[in-house]
């Protein structure tokens, strides 16, 4: 079984990242102190009209204390990824692969210039959620998410739909496309 890494539990990572947990698939996150100790303390918690839940997966503030990641999921702002991949870099092996979903219009070329190019895919998410207080997800529509490499090429990753081949299993849609836009 892959090993999922979330990294940032906001209204993105946090609902998708509880959906794994609540799945029983093998994700643990990695977060900000305000929102770990919230965690921690109350679990990960996602208020939905489709069901509410909540989750206590492992969490940590440094990637290191925390099982080793096969893909790790970037849903952080753009304003904290360089020092996020500064962060991750410890962990990341050959064979680790990177998905972005995040908003910004140079996110994907910031990785690219850090990490090997050909472990980063990208993504899209369809979704409505916001933050209701750290730790607490309130999600309103949807729950999709579209994936894809980021130069457009064939790839294994790519087709086993890079761990989220379980979505739609979970009520969420996963579609894997040969590329996805970058911003």
């Amino acid at each position: 079984m892959k090993q999922i890494l979330m990294v940032g539990a906001g209204s993105v990572g946090g609902f998708f990242g509880a959906q794994f947990a609540k799945a029983n698939l093998s994700v643990s996150f990695l977060l900000r102190p305000k929102t770990l100790a919230a965690v921690k303390q109350n679990g990960l918690t996602i208020r939905s009209a489709n069901g509410s839940f909540t989750v206590h997966p492992p969490a940590a503030s440094n990637p290191r204390d925390l099982a080793k990641p096969d893909l790790i999921i970037l849903s952080v702002k753009a304003y904290d990824l360089d020092e996020v991949l500064t962060q991750i870099e410890p962990v990341l092996t050959d064979k680790t692969v990177i998905l972005t979903l995040q908003n910004g219009v140079d996110t994907e070329d910031r990785i690219l210039a850090r990490v090997q190019r050909d472990c980063v895919v990208g993504g899209i998410a369809y979704i409505y959620t916001k933050i209701a207080e750290p730790g607490v997800i309130d999600h309103y529509k949807r729950g999709a998410v579209a994936i894809g490499e980021l130069m457009g090429h064939q790839s294994a990753r790519r087709r086993e739909s890079m761990g989220f081949s379980s979505m739609n299993s979970m009520g969420q849609r996963c579609l894997t496309q040969k590329a996805v836009p970058s911003g």
